[in-house]
């Protein structure tokens, strides 16, 4: 049913998706120390942040508050996660229309 995985859609997936995170820090801290402002674009993506730390940063907390390298760290194991997933998903989504012009 499942095939090996795909290594280059997992890295680049891996690599935009750590961007995203990167970007999202970025507003989020800005939003934490007052300075974003009011903008409804730059408000969501400061909020996104909560999804892209989803789920070594709320498995974990404890340990990764702690130390700046180790909540870098958790942001970068989430980003592979995240690629995983993405890279799973197109699987399935490939599979399924395989499927349907076979039927």
């Amino acid at each position: 049913m499942f095939r090996r995985v795909d290594v280059p859609l997992v890295l680049g997936s891996s690599v935009i998706t750590g961007l995203i995170t990167l970007i999202s820090f970025w507003f989020a801290f800005g939003k934490d120390e007052g300075q974003l402002g009011s903008g409804h674009l730059a408000n969501f993506v400061a909020e996104s942040f909560y999804v892209f730390r989803f789920p070594t940063h709320v498995i974990f907390w404890k340990l990764l508050h702690g130390s700046g390298i180790l909540y870098f760290f958790g942001l970068y194991i989430n980003s592979l996660f995240y690629g995983l997933l993405i890279e799973r998903a197109w699987f399935l989504i490939k599979m399924q229309k395989t499927k349907s012009r076979i039927s």
